[in-house]
């Protein structure tokens, strides 16, 4: 007899929705994705991107990085990180 867990998941279904000619120069993949995700957490309409603005997030979100990586605040706080420890190895059968 197999022990199961029980788990709060219920069943959902998938919808594919077009979106039209998105990222005709197909370079564009993951600004897509980290727009697409920003503009669902802040409830936009996904409307708004398109290849005619994707360039300009392009250059913020590199911008963005350029910056975080040139912060000395953020540059010292990540000399001292140090990683977490393992909780354990054992690995667990969850069904």
């Amino acid at each position: 007899m197999r022990h199961q867990k029980d788990f709060a998941v219920g069943a959902y279904t998938v919808s594919y929705v077009p979106v039209g000619n998105l990222n005709k120069s197909a370079c564009d993949c993951g600004v897509y994705a980290v727009k697409f995700i920003e503009c669902h957490a802040l409830g936009l309409e996904l409307s708004l991107l398109h290849d005619g603005n994707i360039i300009e997030a392009r250059h913020m979100i590199l911008w963005d990085l350029w910056e975080a990586a040139n912060d000395p605040e953020l540059i010292d706080m990540m000399s001292k990180y140090q990683s977490p420890e393992c909780l354990s190895s054992t690995v667990e059968e969850i069904l």
